[in-house]
């Protein structure tokens, strides 16, 4: 049975290895030369041969930008210069892209420059100096590549990310500072393949591969380590390549196929010799391009043998032969490129060749050419390396053009579509190059396109086409919103009791607080010598046979000390209650002082006295200290006055007195040896400010010294009251 195993897989092999060698005899060469006046080239360093969306062929070369319009091509940058007056340096031009904007962007070794094909406006780009990085390198472009609204321009110091429209670098990173080769060269961005949002990018260079994620600013660079290669280990460029799976597969300078594993950061390379040839290996590895030709070949291009076969399964190379031997267009370099007839175009020095492939079935390959979705497209560009296009949920109606490469025949193609988990079968084209797809479910879908000729299938495409689901409509967010609104209500549940029982704790603070100012407040007003004089006056009345004055004045002081007692109890009283009070304490004053003063209590007609409530025994001290440390140290006229007046939504209590002022009351005072500081002021001021956050509402106090011409005329205190 092991035997048997055996001979199947070496069949199946050589019977790979027959139908490739078959293939590429079947490419032929067929020159279009360019017309350039130079005899020799040491070397050609044009990157990319471009089709663009009107059919024009484009070449970046040592001499400047050329295109070619199918019979004839002209020095494209000689035209800026002469006709439209581009001040273009005299340079090597690496690059040119153009998008259907009809912007054309070239890549020079001193800068960008960029030409609308139509309005006619120019554009010269050029970066800031980078730590380490000479100047020139910064802005010596070495590729371009466009996706979405952004065009990145690889250079020798790092890489751009530049807007397509406004012509203003969107986000930048520099190899300057990596710990390599000191040569400027290593530095060189070769190519990047940004993700479907332009966040991580993953990148080749000099050397090896590394890795951007630009949400976070993380950088990682993952170098080579081949050592089979002598001559050329220094110099290990990795060129355009692709990704399949988790895994970039690119050409690389002296290293063959190079493969990638993103995961595991790991390196494998397939040489078309064994190493340790030093005068033939590093030429024979130099693989600078490659096409796609099937899910499990490429078509590739070898410095040493030119364009043939590399199979991606068994890693096998097969290039064409003539009259038994290796045949390859001399001396060819860097680029190729499909264009839209299926020809495959060649850099060659002083030419581009298109390699033409006679039989239709050496090669059928479906090009998907545009994907898009009301507003946001993809054009071949982008397509070229992706088989996954996101698009936004919202974006659910699909347009997308493709072609048959190499189609000899078109009238006799037909296609056939399949998108998976949607259609129950394969759906006719008939042999439309466009498709419609409205209403595609949300997620990923795959999406299969085959292309069909008398009744066999000649190519089939698999395109895999995402609708990003916002979050909000998954299911694990309605599940993790359920759970955070379950978290969230017990969080509150749990906040609002600990609020109400720390608003109760606060609340019986308060209170006690409350109660014990009351107290004090009562215990100022009812203090002993307050009590003292005033029987002591009473009994001077009644020694002086004064009994109707001492009737009079006992039934105010008994007045006074009952309120007194009764308001104690009370958290708020009625203004009418608190004024009746002040009035039967200024009525025992200006008896007991043998009215050596004048008093006055007016209220305001719009004033409800009887409806608005005030902490009680909050007026008194103030009386107290005006009669007492201002009026009775005044000679002449000696008026006290309360007012009562209504401002928008607050009561004015207003006690104001013509006497000697706070400043002169304390000298007084200081003269007599008293330095005890009176607490009844502060004492209100703590009352009130404690009735503020228990009641909600305004209750303050405003003390103001009156003077006229420099001189001290009297104290004014208002206590402002929220009705």
């Amino acid at each position: 049975m092991a035997f048997r195993l055996l001979l199947l897989l070496l069949f199946g092999s050589l019977s790979g290895m027959a139908q490739e060698s078959d293939i590429a005899s079947k490419l032929e060469f067929e020159r279009i030369p360019f017309g350039l006046d130079i005899l020799d080239y040491s070397s050609t360093v044009a990157q990319r041969i471009f089709e663009d969306h009107n059919g024009y062929i484009w070449l970046a070369d040592e001499m400047g930008i050329f295109c070619f319009d199918g019979i004839s091509a002209f020095n494209f940058t000689e035209k800026l210069r002469k006709d439209f007056d581009f001040d273009l340096p005299e340079t090597r031009y690496l690059v040119v892209l153009v998008d259907t904007f009809d912007n054309v962007w070239m890549g020079g070794e001193e800068g960008l420059y960029v030409f609308n094909l139509s309005s006619h406006k120019q554009w010269t780009i050029r970066h800031q100096q980078e730590l380490n990085i000479p100047l020139n390198d910064v802005n010596r472009t070495y590729n371009l590549l466009w996706h979405n609204d952004l065009v990145y321009n690889c250079t020798w110091g790092g890489f751009f990310a530049i807007n397509i429209q406004t012509k203003e670098t969107e986000f930048y990173k520099s190899m300057a500072g990596l710990p390599i080769w000191p040569e400027n060269r290593r530095s060189a961005v070769k190519y990047v393949y940004p993700d479907a949002r332009d966040e991580i990018i993953w990148g080749s260079f000099t050397f090896g591969y590394f890795y951007f994620d630009r949400t976070r600013d993380h950088f990682e660079f993952f170098p080579s380590r081949f050592t089979n290669v002598t001559e050329y280990t220094g110099w290990q460029y990795f060129y355009t390549g692709f990704f399949k799976g988790d895994t970039l597969i690119a050409p690389s300078y002296g290293n063959g196929m190079v493969y990638f594993d993103t995961l595991s950061k790991a390196y494998r390379q397939y040489l078309y010799e064994p190493p340790g040839n030093r005068e033939t290996t590093g030429r024979y590895e130099r693989v600078k391009s490659y096409l796609p030709y099937d899910d499990d070949r490429i078509i590739i291009n070898s410095e040493g043998f030119g364009v043939g076969i590399f199979n991606l399964v068994d890693h096998q190379y097969t290039f064409r032969r003539k009259d038994g031997s290796l045949f390859s267009p001399p001396k060819t370099d860097l680029d190729m490129s499909y264009d839209r007839h299926g020809r495959i175009w060649v850099n060659k020095f002083r030419s581009v060749e298109p390699v033409l492939q006679k039989d239709s079935a050496s090669r059928h390959y479906i090009q998907i050419i545009k994907a898009s979705s009301r507003d946001k497209s993809y054009d071949r560009v982008s397509l070229f390396h992706y088989d996954h296009i996101y698009f936004d949920y919202d974006q659910d109606d699909f347009t997308i053009e493709y072609s048959l490469v190499n189609e000899l025949e078109p009238e006799q193609v037909t296609f056939e579509y399949f998108l998976k988990d949607f259609h129950l079968d394969w759906v006719s084209n008939d042999t439309s190059r466009f498709l419609h797809l409205p209403q595609l479910p949300g997620g990923t879908n795959e999406l299969l396109i085959r292309a069909k000729k008398d009744d066999q299938v000649v190519a089939t495409k698999s395109l895999y086409l995402s609708r990003v689901i916002p979050f909000y409509y998954t299911m694990w967010f309605y599940i993790s919103l359920m759970a955070a609104m379950l978290a969230l209500g017990l969080v509150l549940f749990r906040w609002r009791v600990r609020r109400a029982r720390k608003q109760e704790r606060q609340k019986a603070t308060i209170q006690q607080q409350l109660l014990e100012m009351e107290s004090r407040a009562l215990k100022n007003q009812m203090n002993p010598h307050f009590i003292f004089n005033s029987l002591n006056s009473i009994k001077s009345l009644i020694q002086e046979n004064s009994d109707e004055k001492a009737v009079h004045y006992l039934t105010q002081f008994s007045k006074f000390i009952r309120k007194a007692l009764d308001h104690s109890e009370k958290k708020l009283i009625s203004l009418e209650e608190e004024i009746e009070m002040c009035r039967y304490y200024l009525e025992i004053e200006y008896l007991r002082f043998e009215h050596s003063f004048t008093f006055n209590v007016e209220v305001d007609q719009a004033v409800d006295t009887s409806f608005v409530q005030v902490p009680p025994l909050i007026l008194q001290p103030f009386l107290e200290n005006a009669i007492w440390h201002g009026l009775l140290h005044k000679e002449g006229e000696r008026i006290l006055k309360i007012q009562v007046q209504q401002d928008g939504d607050r009561i004015k209590c207003i006690i104001d007195d013509n006497g000697i002022g706070r400043e002169k009351a304390q000298q007084i005072k200081s003269a007599y040896g008293i330095t005890q500081k009176s607490f009844g002021t502060q004492l209100i001021q703590d009352r009130l400010k404690i009735s503020r956050e228990m009641y909600k509402k305004i209750f303050d106090l405003t003390i103001i010294d009156k003077n006229y011409g420099g001189k001290a005329t009297g104290t004014r205190v208002e206590v402002t009251i929220e009705i």
